[in-house]
């Protein structure tokens, strides 16, 4: 929760909210749970972060749009993104390790954005193998 979100730029003035930061969450939240699996060098987290809502202006070109400007109560959404590792091969007194990675972000195909009218990416997938030394 932010509690120190205080205007006192005069630049920056939302008038339904003068003293609220624009593009400025008052809550934001970053929660997920981590598996661990030693015995068969498995590991995976899945995470969610949430946005709350915030003020944003309007500047979208379309016409007619009749909110052009103005400020609006934009957002509140949860992007879910889930990893996993798994160790291939141990180089044993060698030291280091070949690994795979799997990453799959937003989750859900969760349709957002931090700013009005500037989406961020759909799901996407990330493959990867690492050596760790």
């Amino acid at each position: 929760l932010l509690t120190k979100r205080r205007n006192r730029d005069t630049v920056q003035f939302i008038p339904v909210a003068p003293t609220v930061l624009p593009n400025t969450p008052k809550v934001l939240g970053n929660y997920g749970i981590e598996f661990d699996h030693p015995g068969i060098n498995l590991s995976a987290l899945l995470n969610a972060q949430y946005i709350g809502r915030r003020w944003t202006q309007d500047w979208a070109n379309m016409h007619p749009n009749p909110t052009y400007g103005t400020y609006l109560n934009y957002g509140g959404f949860t992007v879910v993104d889930f990893s996993l590792n798994k160790r291939l091969w141990d180089f044993g007194e060698k030291g280091g390790y070949l690994y795979l990675r799997v990453d799959v972000n937003n989750l859900f195909d969760q349709d957002y954005g931090f700013i009005l009218d500037y989406p961020m990416p759909g799901r996407n997938f990330y493959v990867g193998i690492g050596y760790t030394f």
